[in-house]
């Protein structure tokens, strides 16, 4: 038995596949993947579940997703607790641009891997 793993070569876009307002559901994990340089070489991503849209009364297609470690806590969405810690990152539809499933994000930080050999 060998100690790798074969992938079969598959293509990948430029640009980031980003989950469609239309696609995302209640309590799926997603990942936010961004970079913290212009050249697009040194990614950053983060672990988060959709909790829900709209949770306040003056939103307005707001998106929320909260950390995947207060979310396994059972910390829920209440912006009158004050004793609880959770990162709740809230967005438009038009700015799910940096959100990903699982297969999507690994193809950002694939695509930023090929980038960086060729520097």
């Amino acid at each position: 038995m060998s100690d790798t793993i074969f992938i079969k070569s598959r293509e990948i876009p430029l640009f980031g596949e980003p989950i469609s307002e239309h696609d995302i559901k209640l309590n799926s994990i997603y990942y936010i993947v961004n970079f913290v340089d212009e050249n697009m070489m040194i990614p950053v991503m983060k672990t988060v579940v959709f909790v829900g849209k709209n949770l306040e009364q003056d939103d307005n297609d707001s998106y929320y997703f909260q950390d995947i470690d207060s979310y396994n806590e059972g910390i829920l969405y209440n912006p009158k607790d004050t004793d609880s810690y959770a990162d709740f990152y809230v967005c438009s539809a038009k700015e799910l641009n940096g959100v990903y499933d699982f297969e999507h994000a690994l193809e950002r930080l694939m695509h930023c891997s090929l980038r960086q050999r060729t520097v």
